[in-house]
């Protein structure tokens, strides 16, 4: 169930940032190597978050270079090339927040921090419902009332109007857990000061 969140989550978020589908669901056994893949970077965030022109500095470097210092950061750098050229493609419009840089950082934010924290999420929610059987079986009813010919995709609104799904998509959120290494609050023109 992990790699299948996982693989649903890697084609919803890119598709979603920058209207592509990896098409990693139809990948054989859900390619448990993607999942890995996502989760490897997080090793390194604490030392990006202290260093952060280590990926800039290695970016322009040759790939083969990159590849024997560092293979998890030449993985995250082909990645991040990857992101790159995608927005480069679909890039349009003058607008200050869209640059070739900041989309393709939001694209790799998105994706990357997106993907294992969501899978997790549905994870820990699917394995509630099944270990739950009176919640799976309202939930069931409520789907099947709702949802009377499983050939028709529901819209988001009749999803969102289901109160038995809200709820219980509310309390996978409560039970999750979000990243779990520090996050940086940075301001670049004033000093942030802690307040009790």
């Amino acid at each position: 169930m992990e790699f299948a969140n996982s693989t649903l989550i890697q084609d919803v978020i890119p598709e979603y940032s920058y209207s592509d589908c990896s098409n990693m669901l139809g990948l054989e056994d859900f390619s448990p190597k993607h999942h890995e893949f996502q989760q490897r970077p997080s090793e390194l965030v604490d030392s990006i978050q202290k260093y952060p022109l280590t990926l800039p500095i290695l970016k322009p470097f040759p790939d083969w270079t990159v590849w024997l210092t560092s293979p998890l950061f030449a993985e995250i750098g082909t990645l991040l090339k990857t992101f790159d050229h995608k927005v480069e493609s679909i890039f349009s419009g003058k607008a200050s927040e869209k640059t070739i840089s900041r989309v393709p950082a939001d694209a790799e934010s998105l994706v990357g921090a997106g993907t294992l924290t969501t899978a997790h999420m549905l994870n820990m929610t699917t394995y509630h419902i099944l270990k739950n059987p009176p919640i799976l079986r309202i939930m069931c009813i409520e789907f099947g009332v709702a949802i009377p010919n499983a050939a028709n995709n529901p819209s988001l609104q009749t999803l969102e109007q289901l109160p038995c799904l809200t709820a219980i998509l509310n309390e996978g959120l409560c039970i999750s857990y979000g990243t779990i290494h520090r996050l940086q609050h940075v301001h670049p023109n004033i000093t942030l000061t802690f307040n009790e």
